[in-house]
């Protein structure tokens, strides 16, 4: 697999922790170029610094993709820095753990702009060239 992914571009969204974190290292493991989209500055910053100790291409692009000026903003930087995205793991997400009808509205709107809203801009935006 590693022929196919080298030198291509990922954008990951989510990359700070978790699941993205994991995706990043593998997907810079293939010899992606691999975009890491996060909210926390310095824990992209860190990853990213890692992943150019192992000789791996990474840019970090700290934004709130809750709002839609940020996530406009990740694409033309991206578009400026990379160029076309190949590859876009939609991975941002937020969550509430208890019961829906105790979930006050600004979470319930929340976490409908980052895991819908930010998931179908991203998406759409990934797909121009």
């Amino acid at each position: 697999m590693i022929d196919r992914l080298k030198g291509r571009v990922a954008l990951v969204t989510g990359a700070s922790a978790g699941i993205g974190l994991a995706i990043c290292r593998r997907l810079a493991g293939e010899g992606m170029e691999v975009i890491l989209v996060a909210r926390r500055r310095e824990r992209l910053s860190a990853l990213a610094d890692e992943l150019h100790a192992q000789g791996r291409s990474a840019l970090a692009v700290p934004a709130d993709l809750l709002l839609e000026s940020e996530r406009r903003r990740v694409h033309d930087e991206v578009l400026a820095a990379c160029g076309p995205v190949d590859v876009l793991v939609n991975n941002a997400g937020l969550g509430w753990y208890g019961y829906g009808c105790r979930m006050p509205w600004a979470v319930a709107r929340e976490m409908l702009g980052v895991n819908v809203e930010a998931l179908v801009h991203l998406t759409c935006s990934a797909c121009l060239r």
